[in-house]
């Protein structure tokens, strides 16, 4: 160590002081470490203070992040204060901005600091925004914070929005302030919509929330309907859901009809449900479904065809 950054660790204000006024390098360490940084991590704010009315530079990096994001890692809201009221960037650096990282860690505190000082609520880096890092960890209060200062709601990066990352890990609280807030309950990504992915997950909470916001009960991406979903994850609940807010029974997507799907997974339960409801027992895709229900010598299903008027004369091709 140089005699600054002893005394910096040490926290003797006294001496810092001393130093200073005879010269000594507000820069000047051994390795990573530097006066500056030293004061950051031990929280000596009144030696912190001493360093930056030297001309410390407030921005200073420590390792691959900035002292402001090094502060709110550690959770220091007084040092967080202190480089704010001394003009630190509030930009980010690689996978971090201070926003992100005091959300990542849960400091509600320093989170309402940095947005009264302007903190860009939209800014992430990498693979999150502040908001999809916090819907991501299910930290309802501090989404609700992020959602008070204006975000984009519908933002996401690579392949989710706020949306899908909370649907996905079956937060339903959060789902629901997202929805209040405007999100777009049919923007789907990729190979789902958000609804195909609340079924496909069993969420049956969030499923409800987003028929009752109008989601479409039979929008599917690629080979899937919503219902088709639920019948091969055998989501009964869900199925019920779906069918008590008018998804179409016999609508399904490429080789499946819903019913097809229930009789090549061999559930039961899916099978008596749909044809409850409707389906057509010989609208096969490919097979009839009597011969796919005999092929796999579902006992059950078989009967329950023929008590629905199943053809059992009908063939493949």
């Amino acid at each position: 160590d140089t005699p600054l950054t002893a005394a910096v660790k040490n926290g003797d204000t006294d001496i810092v002081g001393l130093l200073l006024e005879n010269g000594a390098d507000v820069y000047k360490g051994v390795g990573e470490v530097t006066p500056l940084t030293a004061a950051v991590k031990n929280r000596y704010t009144d030696i912190l203070r001493l360093l930056l009315k030297k001309g410390a530079d407030v921005d200073k990096r420590v390792r691959v992040d900035t002292l402001l994001i090094a502060a709110v890692k550690n959770g220091h809201t007084d040092v967080v204060s202190l480089l704010l009221e001394n003009g630190a960037d509030l930009q980010g650096v690689r996978k971090d901005t201070p926003l992100t990282a005091a959300v990542k860690n849960r400091y509600t505190d320093i989170l309402r600091l940095l947005l009264e000082n302007g903190a860009d609520v939209n800014k992430g880096v990498w693979e999150d925004s502040p908001l999809t890092a916090a819907v991501k960890n299910g930290h309802t209060e501090i989404v609700w914070l992020i959602l008070k200062n204006g975000p984009d709601v519908n933002k996401g990066v690579w392949e989710d929005t706020p949306l899908t990352v909370a649907l996905k890990n079956g937060h339903t609280d959060v789902v629901r302030l997202l929805l209040e807030k405007g999100a777009d309950v049919n923007k789907g990504v990729w190979q789902d919509t958000l609804l195909t992915a609340a079924v496909k997950n069993g969420h049956t909470d969030i499923v409800r929330l987003l028929l009752k916001n109008g989601a479409d009960v039979n929008k599917g991406i690629w080979e899937d309907s919503p219902l088709s979903v639920a019948v091969k994850n055998c989501h009964t609940d869900c199925l019920r859901l779906l069918l008590e807010n008018g998804a179409d029974v016999n609508k399904g997507v490429w080789d499946d009809s819903p019913l097809s799907a229930a009789v090549k997974n061999g559930h039961t339960d899916c099978v008596r449900l749909l044809l409850e409801n409707g389906a057509d027992v010989n609208k096969g895709v490919w097979d009839a479904l009597v011969t796919a229900a005999v092929k796999n010598g579902y006992t059950e299903i078989v009967s329950l065809f023929i008590a629905n008027g199943g053809d059992v004369s009908k063939g493949v091709w």
